[in-house]
């Protein structure tokens, strides 16, 4: 077997064991979804990430929110923040949403962070289309079905209330 998903959460983890019936049990076509499918920045997304990263300086941090002056309001929801100094060095934190001068992680760093920590932020993407085309310019690469109907309209039929 080899070992599939590690998972972090409020100082544990788990880890999925995967066997050879894995590949068996997996879709042999992707299920639809009003979503994008890709991750950003991977090989079907394509979106060149090196100019979406840049190292901060943290003011401080408070519970799951993180000051970080002069970032761009909502720019790094749903990315990454990768701590590159202090007893953190190498953790990478899931971002949930930005304002101007702050962060809010999914969890609070398992360590304490002093003032003048470096991290390497990276910007999230909401897996939209609108966003997709719109702020990156990447709608030839959507791996999603907006405009798919849903299973509500595949399921009326004539006369029901």
């Amino acid at each position: 077997g080899e070992i599939g998903a590690v998972a972090r959460k409020a100082g544990a983890f788990t880890a999925e064991l995967v066997g050879a019936m894995a590949a068996l049990k997996a879709p042999v076509a992707p299920s639809t979804s009003p979503d994008c499918r890709a991750a950003l920045g991977d090989r079907q997304c394509r979106v060149d990430l090196a100019g979406r990263r840049r190292v901060v300086v943290v003011a401080g941090v408070e519970d799951t929110i993180v000051a970080v002056p002069g970032v761009v309001a909502g720019a790094y929801a749903f990315g990454t923040l990768r701590w590159l100094t202090g007893a953190n060095g190498g953790i990478v934190q899931g971002v949930v949403d930005n304002d101007g001068g702050a962060l809010t992680l999914v969890d609070p760093p398992p360590f304490a962070v002093e003032a003048g920590a470096l991290a390497l932020l990276t910007e999230g993407c909401d897996r939209q289309l609108a966003t997709c085309a719109g702020r990156f310019g990447n709608a030839v690469n959507f791996r999603g079905e907006p405009y798919l109907p849903g299973t509500d309209l595949l399921t009326r039929y004539p006369g029901a209330a």
